[in-house]
């Protein structure tokens, strides 16, 4: 039942500890409205913003590489290496997201914002191998020259 009259932001309950994902404190005040502002959205349930924000704190970098993942999907893909950048995303998802988020989930001290740094760590390592082939094809290409 939804409770009325109380916002439940700033009536949190000490289920959260930020630095760690134990219990010690609520968020303060500047932390509260950001929890307002993004989970918020979609629930007043205190619990359930509390988590989505951890969860969003390990996911927040993968706004920034994605865009530099996107680029380097979009050059190769612009230059017929379409195979390539299913063989990327495949094993940057089945062999990096995937295994890190579980083994996240089973440590003694699993908190949200570990679960949530899979995402950004998978897709440095898609970049990283991006990278990896965009040189390979260079050396290739160099040599085909000479």
């Amino acid at each position: 039942m939804r409770e009325t009259g109380r916002n439940p932001i700033l009536h949190l309950p000490k289920i959260f500890d930020w630095r760690g994902g134990r219990a010690e404190g609520a968020p303060s005040g500047r932390k509260r409205r950001i929890l307002k502002k993004r989970a918020g959205i979609f629930t007043t349930d205190a619990a359930v913003i509390v988590n989505a924000f951890a969860y969003l704190r390990g996911f927040a970098p993968e706004a920034i590489v994605t865009a530099v993942l996107f680029s380097m999907v979009g050059y190769f893909n612009g230059n017929n290496k379409t195979v390539w950048v299913m063989v990327q995303g495949l094993v940057q998802t089945l062999l990096v997201r995937l295994p890190m988020a579980y083994i996240m989930s089973i440590q003694p001290n699993a908190s949200l914002t570990m679960i949530g740094l899979a995402a950004p760590t998978s897709t440095a390592v898609g970049i990283v191998l991006n990278v990896c082939f965009f040189l390979y094809l260079e050396r290739k290409e160099k040599n085909l020259k000479v």
